[in-house]
This record gives C-alpha cells, sequence and structure tokens, in this order.
C-alpha cells in the first residue's frame, strides 16, 4: 500500500509534531506500506532519514488561497504520478474530486465549537468572523468530497456533524493520545510542593479561547481565601503574537501587570517539546482552562506525568480524563481557585486522581492512533476507488 500524506501545513505547533510523530511511528509500525510525506521545507528537514519506507517531498510554505491552489491543482497531478492508494488530508482542508480514496482529517474545533463562536469569535474583528467563515465552509465541503473523515474525540465529531449532513459510517473517532514513554510513569511520580510552594503548572500557547485571563485571576481569588503559596508557571505569552490577533491581549496585560499576580507567575515560553515531560515532573496540580479544543494533548500529557488535573468542565475534557479529574466553570476564576484549594487541602485526592490518571492514559498510548489509522488506509483501499476523479 502506498499513503501520500499532505502535511503542507504543519509549519509549526501541534500540526508539525503530529507530522514528525506519525513518521517516526509509521516507519515502524508498518514497514511492508511505503508513506509519502509533504511538508513544508522547514519541517522537511527534521524527519529525513527516518525509515526506509518513509520518503519526505519538502514542500513550499503556502497560505491559504497557494494551499487551495496546491491541494487542488498541484496534488492531484502528484497523486497521479506517485501512483498512490490512499491520500490522507492532515489538517482539516482537502481534496474535491479526489481520483484515489481519501481519508481527512479534521482537528481544528475553532471552526464548530459553539462556545468558541458565540463567545470568542463574536467579539473578534469582521476580517476573523469572515475568516472563520470560509475557512468553516471549505471543511465541510472537504468532509463532503472525503470517503473518510477522522476527528480525535467524540466532542470534536459531533460539533463538526452539526454543519454537515453526512452518513454517520464515514466518520471516525480516532484519539491522539501521545507517546507515553516520554512522560512519567507510575514508578517514578513527581516530588510534591518543595519548600511548602504549590506548583501549578498550564501548557498551552497564547490566544483568546486558551483562557489565561480566568487562570491569572484565580490567583487573586486563592489569595483571598487565604492560599498565598501558589506559583503558576505557564507556557502561554501574552505577548505571542504568532497565532492570533486577540481582543483580549490588553486585558491579560493588565492583569499580569499587578504586582499580587505577576509575583506568582512564572513565563516559561516555548518549550522544546523532547524537554515538556521535565517540565511536567517540576509541578504539583495541572491547570487548563480552555474554551475548545479538538482534543486538549496536554491532558493527557499531565495525566501520564502523574499530576492531578483541574479542567474546564467542558465535553473536551471530561472525554479525555473522566473521572481522572476536577472540574470547575471556565467563566469562574473563584470556582477554579475552589477548586485548586481542594487539591491544595487534600493529598488523598491528589493521590487518587494521580491514579485514576495513569490507569486512564495506559489506552492512550501514541501507537494506538497510527495503528487505528493504517487500518483506515487499509479499509479504504479494499473498498474501491471513487467515481468522482477529474483530470488535470
Amino acid at each position: 500500500m502506498r499513503v501520500l500524506l499532505n502535511a503542507i501545513s504543519a509549519k509549526m505547533g501541534g500540526a508539525a509534531n503530529y507530522a514528525h510523530n506519525i513518521a517516526v511511528e509509521l516507519a515502524r509500525a508498518a514497514p511492508e506500506d511505503e508513506f509519502i510525506i509533504i511538508l513544508p521545507a522547514n519541517q522537511a528537514r527534521a524527519i529525513e532519514g527516518i525509515g526506509p519506507n518513509i520518503r519526505i517531498i519538502p514542500g513550499p510554505n503556502v497560505g491559504l488561497l497557494k494551499r487551495l491552489w496546491f491541494d487542488q491543482i498541484t496534488l492531484r497531478r502528484m497523486l497521479r504520478r506517485e501512483r498512490v492508494d490512499v491520500l490522507y488530508s492532515t489538517a482539516n482542508l482537502g481534496m474535491f474530486l479526489c481520483p484515489f480514496p481519501q481519508v481527512l482529517l479534521v482537528r481544528n474545533s475553532l471552526y464548530f465549537s459553539p462556545l468558541f463562536l458565540q463567545h470568542t469569535l463574536s467579539r473578534m474583528s469582521m476580517r476573523a468572523r469572515l475568516t472563520n467563515a470560509l475557512r468553516r465552509w471549505l471543511v465541510c465541503r472537504s468532509v463532503e468530497w472525503a470517503d473518510i473523515v477522522v476527528t480525535p474525540s467524540e466532542s470534536m465529531m459531533q460539533e463538526l456533524r452539526a454543519f454537515v449532513d453526512q452518513p454517520s459510517s464515514k466518520f471516525h473517532v480516532i484519539p491522539y493520545g501521545t507517546i507515553l514513554e516520554r512522560f512519567q510513569d507510575e514508578g517514578s511520580s513527581a516530588t510534591e510542593q518543595q519548600n511548602g510552594t504549590v506548583r501549578l503548572l498550564h501548557i498551552s500557547h497564547y490566544a483568546d479561547h486558551k483562557n489565561v485571563g480566568v487562570l491569572f485571576e484565580s490567583l487573586e481569588e486563592l489569595r483571598a481565601i487565604g492560599i498565598t503559596n501558589v506559583v503558576l508557571s505557564t507556557t502561554a505569552d501574552v505577548e505571542d503574537t504568532r497565532y492570533v490577533v486577540s481582543f483580549c491581549r490588553v486585558s491579560d496585560r493588565a492583569l499580569l501587570s499587578k504586582p499580587s499576580i505577576s509575583e506568582c507567575v512564572r513565563l516559561l515560553g516555548d518549550v522544546p517539546y523532547e524537554q515538556v515531560a521535565k517540565v511536567y515532573r517540576g509541578h504539583d496540580i495541572f491547570v487548563f482552562p480552555s474554551l475548545a479544543e479538538s482534543y486538549g494533548h496536554p491532558l493527557v500529557e499531565a495525566m501520564a506525568s502523574g499530576l492531578p488535573v483541574v479542567a474546564a468542565n467542558l465535553a473536551y475534557a471530561r472525554e479525555l480524563c473522566g473521572d481522572a479529574a476536577i472540574y470547575f466553570d471556565p467563566f469562574s476564576a473563584y470556582d477554579l481557585a475552589r477548586q485548586i484549594s481542594r487539591l491544595v487541602a487534600d493529598p488523598l485526592l491528589r493521590k487518587e486522581l494521580r491514579q485514576r490518571g495513569w490507569s486512564r492514559v495506559r489506552q492512550m498510548d501514541w501507537s494506538l492512533h497510527v495503528r487505528r489509522l493504517v487500518h483506515v488506509f487499509r479499509e479504504s483501499v479494499l473498498e474501491g476507488i471513487p467515481q468522482h476523479g477529474v483530470e488535470l
């Protein structure tokens, strides 16, 4: 079987990590098959030479319009030249009228999350709202033309299906999981509360829907109820403009300028993926207030690292964490502070959540995601080539 993975938009962050990790696992899990991966040139160099069944094709660094041309015209010619069996479109947008079976991964909840659309997007500029609407329309059309649609969570699939009317048999939920061996295992739990300080951790890039303002405000709420020995470490940089144009940045910056908050916050900046596990092990409690996620990798990583989790009371978090976390109203800094204070005061609860987290993540290994994907690729080949291909 020959599969072409279109990861042309994997420029940085989670998309780039996904492309790298899937290449590594495909080299190990499916050595009898051939995988051709199209990546931006800067990412292609990091993956070259991973395995004899992995071939990397460097592609251009494209924006939305150039990507549409690449996906619909340039890629179509490449598919025929390479004589592939399956196209795997890894980032929301797929090929219309694909001449070969196409598996599409829809992985961005910001086009479909009701909470994001109503609470966050509605407060953004007209340009941002129009861009989101255009991308959502393109994703929906891509879903209609794909043979199989994959989402990383049930909650993501339900949000997507509210916008597209397609047979349920087309949709597959294949959770990402994580590379468990990178993170803390049950035999070596992190040390707790050194020097009496409670070390909170938040792993995320900065964006409005990440809801970091509630996180900052909760530090003042903790002080108000008498808990002053808390330090928050976060990778979310309020000054980071790489990902979004933000309407929350001004208010979040103002919160960080308050001495009562700034003296409790450590800004970690970008942490290389290879060092993330060490960061988790150096903390006591993981906090995740995000309003919208297609999956929520940090929640799985935190559980694998033995950290008790405090998460937003939303479907994506409950799907991942179940009874291995405690939950708070994502719009209430007071409720977040109250749940953190429960963990600070109750070592037995912290231990119980750690044990539940370890048990839960045993079923969330990254290799399971890749093996299930390969199974879907083979199923699509057996079902035959679609009849809607066009020559270009």
